[in-house]
């Protein structure tokens, strides 16, 4: 049994891990294959998790239709892991294989299609980037996902496995995420290919690693991984800073050949800098703005958390609202600041955010290092080289290039896994693509001694606005709900055993006809304490003839108290020893089908896994 928390909520269960082992010849160590057996309440999770365990049963079969493996593997089918992990926190506080470590490949999807990503690692992954690229026939991920992960309050079973001292990586596909978690997560739906690259990835991986030498000490670094033409790349975080700094002094000799050339002054390259911000933060604004708007038209988007099933239509809406902000931009300072200012400004933004993340969050610097020093170099070559203008623009595409193999990928991965909802980090991305790309708009651009005409200068945004417009408007047409794409709706049962007082709660913000037969109003005073969490539609219910958790103080010590939770006869949930932290608040239990809520005596918050 394990409990988990959340911000005042607390769960806990008896969990079933099904943990089967295939014994090395002359073992190094132990590989742990992990995926969850369980699935949410509201689907069959034949993706989340079902493809992960069908990948493991034939990775098995694989293995022993062939040699065998040097190093003992082990397959983990936890359970609760939805509910809180608590399989994979019982494995690892339990279990022999749990308390010794070893190497851990966990496997989760967030969606229904997709290739395989590898989108999480432990601390000190050099040598497993290098199995991962060397053993995987098609490996896809990329550093920066492992970085923006760490910045997500997520877990998954790889979590509390790589707390308790394994080493390893974490994979999942997250393509078509609106039927994650939802009743549309079944066998029809999964994409036969994306349960393919699992299995691969995972056979390829484990007999790799089944016939390493894992007795070898870790390096003490990271590396660096991404793909680019079809190749995957790394090399080791040693290299982050030379590269980012590299990248400085590109740029800043650039900056000073452009001012030698008389293209630009001091005072106006500050201001293409400073400048560079607005595009940025208009474009995040209007992809968070469409999304309210998008909510406001219809309400049941906020269910969905920005998951839709059909979003392309928005996402372009987005990327021509991102290219009118840039382009506008550029558009307007063109004649007052100069090309060579706002194209020297743009880089500066990268060498900036490359050492930035350099120190911050290094697996993501080359993101930004890389288009920076490839684009310095390049335009640098553009001012050496006695060459029209064409020629010398075609000189400086390397930076563009460069971008758009990197940071296109990076806005796609953030629309699948995080959804409309957080449309401002896709817009953020594709607004900085945009800035190291608009300057090459000068090929079509009049000379800057012609004045423009009004309609002209007009003619860009308002186009933009109106092909916006329309992608919106079909947006709203084709991603419409059916019994195949169901909206979601949102109606639980909750219970306060102390009281006996019972209510239906709804986080709907507009609740359909047949979920307004149990909710009536916005009454949250009298639910238990951490439940009423924003605004919630409630109504009063029967209370159910089950009793509430009863709680016992066995060992307190220090900031750590040792208690004995039990049930009534009849409650689906045996006594159990647990372990809470002293704080305010009031102990609440989850129980399937309903909640209850009790007391303890010394008030406690569990804690977090």
């Amino acid at each position: 049994m394990r409990i988990a928390t959340a911000a005042g909520l607390a769960a806990f269960g008896q969990v079933d891990n099904i943990v089967a082992g295939l014994r090395g010849t002359d073992s190094t160590g132990t590989v742990l294959i992990a995926a969850h057996h369980d699935s949410a309440a509201m689907g069959p999770g034949a993706s989340d998790d079902g493809a992960a365990v069908a990948a493991m049963i034939e990775t098995v079969r694989a293995l022993r239709a062939g040699p065998g493996p040097r190093n003992d593997i082990v397959l983990l089918m936890s359970d609760g892991e939805e509910d809180g992990v608590l399989g994979a926190e019982a494995f690892a506080r339990e279990h022999p294989v749990g308390k010794a470590g070893g190497v851990l490949l966990n496997w989760e999807a967030r969606g229904v299609s997709g290739p395989s990503l590898m989108f999480q690692t432990s601390a000190n992954n050099a040598r497993l980037v290098e199995t991962f690229v060397n053993a995987v026939p098609a490996p896809r991920g990329h550093s920066a996902m492992a970085e923006l992960y760490r910045l997500l309050p997520n877990n998954t079973d790889f979590t509390p496995l790589t707390r308790a001292g394994f080493s390893g990586m974490n994979f999942a596909y997250i393509q078509r995420s609106s039927l994650y978690h939802t009743a549309n997560d079944s066998i029809a739906n999964l994409n036969p290919g994306s349960l393919q690259h699992h299995g691969t990835n995972m056979l390829a991986l484990t007999r790799a690693l089944g016939d390493a030498d894992l007795r070898m000490p870790a390096p003490d670094h990271d590396a660096t991984y991404f793909r680019a033409l079809g190749t995957m790349i790394t090399y080791p975080n040693q290299l982050v800073w030379p590269l980012a700094l590299l990248a400085v002094v590109a740029v800043a000799g650039l900056a000073v050949l452009a001012r030698v050339r008389r293209l630009l002054s001091l005072p106006r390259l500050i201001a293409a800098t400073v400048s560079a911000l607005v595009p940025l933060v208009v474009s995040a604004a209007l992809a968070q703005g469409l999304w309210q708007l998008l909510v406001a038209w219809r309400p049941a988007y906020d269910l969905m958390g920005g998951l839709l099933h059909s979003p392309r239509p928005y996402q372009a809406a987005i990327v021509v609202l991102c290219a009118s902000a840039v382009l506008g931009w550029y558009l307007l300072l063109r004649r007052g600041l100069g090309p060579a200012a706002l194209a020297v400004g743009a880089l500066t933004w990268f060498a900036g955010l490359g050492s930035l993340c350099a120190q911050a969050a290094p697996g993501a610097s080359f993101l930004f290092a890389l288009p920076a020093l490839v684009g310095a170099l390049g335009w640098l070559a553009a001012l050496l080289l006695r060459t029209p203008a064409w020629a010398r623009t075609v000189v400086a595409m390397p930076g563009p290039v460069t971008a758009a193999m990197l940071l296109p990928s990076l806005a796609g991965d953030a629309f699948d896994g995080m959804g409309l909802a957080l449309g401002g980090v896709s817009a953020l991305v594709l607004a900085l693509f945009g800035l190291i790309v608009v300057p090459i708009a000068e090929l079509l651009l009049p000379d800057l001694a012609t004045r423009p005409r009004r309609a002209a200068v007009l003619a860009a945004p308002l186009t933009a606005l109106l092909l916006a417009a329309v992608l919106v408007a079909t947006g709203l047409v084709v991603d419409d709900f059916d019994a195949d794409r169901p909206q979601r709706r949102h109606l639980a049962y909750v219970m306060d055993a102390d009281t006996r007082t019972a209510h239906w709660v709804s986080a709907d913000a507009a609740p359909p006809p047949w979920t307004r037969q149990y909710v009536s109003g916005h009454d949250t005073s009298t639910l238990p304490a951490g439940y009423a969490r924003g605004t919630l539609w409630t109504g009063r219910a029967p209370a159910i003839a089950a009793g509430g958790p009863r709680v016992a103080v066995l060992a307190p010590s220090g900031d750590t108290v040792k208690l004995q939770v039990a049930v009534e006869k009849g409650t689906p949930r045996p006594p159990h020893l647990v372990s809470a932290t002293r704080e305010d608040g009031d102990l609440i239990a989850v129980t399937p089908g309903y909640t209850l809520t009790g007391h303890s005596r010394t008030p406690a918050r569990l804690p977090s896994g």
